[in-house]
């Protein structure tokens, strides 16, 4: 990355020993607050009472993913070296850094790796008490970032080629039934002396002409969908991303056309050069007519098993978000509001950080319909905290590392704020601050992995590096798991610290109201920053708003492979009524004269029922190989759905056949009002 302007950080300037005041700014912070000007190169700014010096300003295409679901670390205005951050001199068991290299030129992910083992192994035996147990890997950028979409993209992708191709096939069997009452047409330009390459080129112009139409209004109803895409799609897929209708995708769209054109214009062209020229001259070409059958049928039953494929996957999507849904997070998130503060520097010393929270949240409950206040270290939902190691009284070995546990500091009311249910013993409060350092809160996945069967409370553990050096704490309550990584992975083992023990330099506020709390989070801000003008409000979110993001992204691939899907059904649909339909008027003598010789009506409606069933049978069979391929290739979008989920592709199969009975009903109906005297008249 190189700067729009000035220079980024120097290795002397990222120095805790020696703090560099220096900063640099983004792209849009520099045009709002210095309207772009190179000035800004050297001006000073006053930065928690302290003056920082402006070195550089990153570009405007300069993106940092940080919290995919709070989406606001793109808004981040300064950024400061790395040893300004406090934690930057914690001990070396404290992971809270997202690293990021470049490969060397030649050097590929692999060596990479091996290469980040090796130093991990010598890590751990030069630091045994805090690298033992832990690996190290490489993983490509680009993974980090896209890979939680690769799969749902990939899959929306095919499942748009799968309705294009579907609709291709609805053209071509459109060209099929035109052909064959041009066949004689066709037939008398042979014999005139018209070459079949002449008459293969013009039939292919002719729907060439019709994929190019078509083109036209996708790409004006395409201008306008965008829109509505950008508006519905979730924040971490496409805020800050330039997302439009470019030479690329123009250029796509021109090659799916001329694809539509070969795909929907050259079987029946090809056809119908190859037919038999003195059979349709004599207009008796039945066997002209039976092959576009053939080939018809052969569409329509390829529609059909697309239309069955989309619809499997649309309901299993269906199924797990729904499954996902009934997940319980473990709190409550109604009514409740979260806002990030920092502490002053000034506020240094763990009772100058307490008393200063006190105050926040007297001022914070003074505010008319607050119920409770409380903070905690890292919310839920917003992924791995900091974690440390726990060694169980009589269950670890000396020299060995302790269990790997999520840890979180917490003030005692902030399990009855967030409506985290108490399992057993008591939770800490107040009157345990003088001792707060030799007791902790534990979650159920830690009580039941390391006390099965047995009651946690009482217990002792150890917290750090070196178990010889800790002193014992004692479980005095075990809380409802909660869903901190996210609502579809399982909880970690957890403990919870009093505040008293670690005083938050950054707490987070969460805010129990007794009513709707979004028309009070303007004035929840404004308490907050009336304590000092040092402290700011910000990341202000309802937590149920954090909670329909969490399930966004599921959300919207399950609309649009829906939607997707119930276009393939439409298609599927409007593919048996062509061919039914069609076989309808090529056999009108063929019932009439049935009818005549005492056929009922009734026998008539079912032989083209029959017909229409018989496809979407064909079609639901193969469909349903293709639906078993697609869902393993869904697998890791599914939360507690099995890829073969059978309600899933039974009611994909009813409601496919469902479709396909209606669209042959109508012509089939037509076909059992049939009057046999002018159906034997048509036929002489």
């Amino acid at each position: 990355m190189q700067p729009a302007l000035g220079r980024t950080f120097r290795p002397d300037e990222d120095n805790g020993a020696r703090p560099s005041h220096v900063v640099m700014l983004s792209y849009s912070y520099w045009q709002r607050e210095f309207g772009g000007r190179a000035s800004a190169i050297g001006k000073s700014m006053a930065l928690d009472n302290a003056s920082y010096t402006v070195i550089g300003v990153l570009p405007a295409a300069f993106r940092y993913e940080g919290e995919p679901l709070a989406g606001t670390a793109e808004d981040i205005d300064v950024w400061f070296p790395l040893s300004a951050n406090p934690l930057a001199g914690s001990p070396r068991g404290l992971r809270f850094l997202k690293l990021v290299a470049r490969l060397k030129a030649g050097v590929s992910p692999e060596q990479g790796g091996h290469q980040m083992r090796a130093l991990a192994a010598a890590l751990a035996e030069k630091y045994p008490g805090t690298n033992r147990g832990f690996a190290f890997d490489v993983q490509p950028l680009r993974a980090q970032v896209t890979g939680r979409f690769r799969v749902a993209m990939l899959l929306l992708l095919g499942t748009a080629g799968f309705v294009l191709l579907m609709a291709c096939a609805n053209v071509a069997n459109l060209l099929l039934a035109r052909a064959a009452t041009r066949h004689k047409e066709i037939a008398v330009r042979v014999a005139l002396g018209a070459s079949r390459f002449r008459l293969l080129r013009q039939l292919l112009t002719e729907s060439s002409c019709l994929a190019a139409a078509g083109g036209v209004l996708g790409l004006a109803v395409a201008f306008a969908g965008l829109k509505f895409l950008m508006a519905a799609a979730p924040a971490s897929l496409v805020r800050a991303r330039d997302v439009r209708l470019d030479l690329r995708a123009l250029t796509f769209a021109c090659a799916a056309v001329l694809l539509c054109a070969v795909a929907a214009g050259l079987p029946p062209a090809w056809r119908i050069v190859r037919a038999d020229i003195e059979a349709a001259l004599r207009e008796s070409g039945r066997s002209l007519t039976a092959g576009h059958h053939r080939l018809r049928a052969a569409l329509v039953v390829a529609q059909v098993a697309a239309a069955l494929a989309l619809l499997a996957g649309a309901g299993l999507l269906i199924r797990s978000f729904q499954r996902l849904l009934d997940v319980d997070p473990g709190f409550n998130a109604r009514n409740l509001v979260t806002i990030s503060t920092q502490l002053p520097q000034a506020a240094g010393a763990p009772a100058q950080r307490t008393a200063m929270y006190r105050l926040i949240r007297d001022r914070l409950l003074a505010v008319p319909g607050v119920v409770d206040v409380a903070a905690v270290s890292r919310l839920p939902l917003m992924g791995m905290n900091l974690s440390t190691w726990a060694f169980i009284e009589g269950k670890y070995t000396p020299g060995e590392p302790g269990a790997d546990v999520e840890y979180r500091a917490a003030t005692p009311s902030y399990f009855s704020t967030m409506g985290i249910p108490l399992r057993a013993g008591r939770i800490y409060d107040d009157r345990d601050d003088p001792n707060a350092a030799s007791i902790t809160l534990i979650n159920e996945t830690m009580a039941r992995r390391f006390w099965p069967g047995a009651d946690a409370v009482g217990k002792r553990i150890k917290l750090g590096d070196n178990p010889e050096q800790a002193h014992w704490i004692t479980v005095v309550g075990v809380v409802g798991d909660v869903r901190h990584v996210g609502i579809d992975t399982q909880p970690l083992p957890e403990i919870y610290r009093p505040y008293a023990v670690n005083p938050l330099g950054a707490p987070v506020l969460v805010i129990r109201t007794a009513a709707d709390a979004r028309p009070l989070v303007s004035a929840f801000s404004a308490k907050v920053r009336s304590v000092s003008a040092e402290v700011p409000a910000y990341n202000v979110w309802l937590m149920q708003d954090l909670v329909d993001r969490s399930t966004a992204q599921r959300r919207f691939v399950m609309w649009l492979l829906s939607a997707f899907a119930l276009t393939a059904l439409l298609l599927a649909a409007v593919g048996v009524y062509g061919a039914v339909a069609q076989s309808v008027t090529q056999r009108t003598p063929e019932i009439g004269l049935r009818m005549a010789l005492g056929a009922s009506p009734a026998a008539a409606l079912m032989l083209a029922l029959g017909q229409g069933i018989r496809l979407a049978a064909a079609g639901i069979a193969i469909g349903a190989a293709a639906a078993a391929v697609l869902a393993q290739l869904m697998r890791k979008m599914l939360f507690e759905v099995q890829p073969l989920d059978p309600t899933a592709f039974a009611a994909a199969a009813v409601a496919l056949a469902a479709f396909a009975a209606l669209a042959s009903y109508v012509p089939a109906r037509k076909a059992a009002r049939i009057d046999p005297l002018e159906a034997l008249r048509r036929d002489s």
